[in-house]
């Protein structure tokens, strides 16, 4: 899902009257890209976490593999 920038994602970057329009989109860039990178690690950090916790399920809902005796059958 994309999710637009917003006043709170500048908040700690510090505009140089000098900047040139370039400079402006250069720094919307890099902002969006820590953005990402942020969202990114926490998507694969819940991922592991869902990975691990439906291992744990699995686990838990295995039933042990026991050998079954062999039928009797009468004897001619």
């Amino acid at each position: 899902m994309m999710e637009l920038l917003g006043f709170e994602d500048f908040k700690d970057t510090n505009v140089d009257p000098k900047w040139t329009t370039f400079d402006y989109l250069l720094e919307v860039t890099r902002v969006d890209q820590e953005k990402l990178q942020q969202r990114s690690s926490m998507q694969e950090k819940n991922g592991l976490k869902r990975k691990h916790q439906f291992k744990e399920e699995n686990s838990k809902n295995k039933r042990p593999i026991v050998s079954y005796p062999p039928t009797l059958f009468p004897q001619s």
